[in-house]
């Protein structure tokens, strides 16, 4: 819903412009597409856009999102149909974590129910599921930090070991088996990550 702020006055025009647009009929409809950008040298997001269905392809353009399809969509509800009734521009949002997704889109969501049982509840239910399909990079860092902390936790040190070991004994050395987290850190923030995993891993690599 669009709200003034109380005790705020518009000039005139503004004051102009917005009977002029309250005055036009709302539409009946509105739909929210969802595509996902893999990282390039900007992190991975996933865009939403509102009123999708006046969006051409070349204005998806500038986010390189030209030939990309959505790969989830749903209806707009009541209040953000009212929303956007005010907003001349076309509008997306973006986002980088699916912390943050989902916690805006459960408010839609529950809204969607209110209006048509059951779609908004359907809706993120199929969202969540997109989870493990397309990876951000605010999730994964998280997720990475939380298993070399279980890691660390569930193995003993092995650092110490002699590298001239021989054979038979290094068969009885546990290794962790993290060696694949490295791999799936950003070059940046991820230099100590990796520092710490080669610590931990003596024996891996030729």
């Amino acid at each position: 819903m669009v709200k003034i702020k109380e005790g705020y006055v518009m000039s005139f025009t503004e004051q102009k412009e917005y009977d002029r647009l309250n005055a036009l009929p709302r539409k009946t409809h509105g739909r929210v597409d969802y595509y996902f950008k893999p990282v390039t040298k900007y992190p991975a997001r996933i865009y939403v856009f509102m009123h999708a269905e006046i969006w051409c392809d070349r204005n998806r353009r500038p986010m390189g999102l030209y030939y990309s399809f959505p790969f989830l969509s749903r209806p707009m509800n009541q209040q953000e149909i009212e929303y956007h009734h005010f907003n001349s521009r076309l509008c997306y949002h973006q986002y980088e974590s699916w912390k943050h997704l989902l916690a805006a889109e459960s408010r839609e969501a529950q809204q969607l129910d209110l209006e048509r049982p059951g779609t908004g509840q359907q809706f993120l239910t199929s969202l969540e599921g997109f989870q493990s399909t397309y990876s951000l990079k605010e999730d994964t860092r998280v997720s990475v930090i939380n298993q070399l902390v279980k890691a660390q936790e569930s193995y003993p040190p092995v650092a110490s070991i002699d590298k001239n070991i021989d054979a038979e004994a290094l068969d009885s050395v546990i290794v962790p088996s993290t060696i694949s987290i490295s791999s799936s850190l950003p070059k940046k923030g991820g230099c100590e990550i990796s520092k710490s995993l080669q610590l931990c891993l003596p024996f891996g690599g030729d």
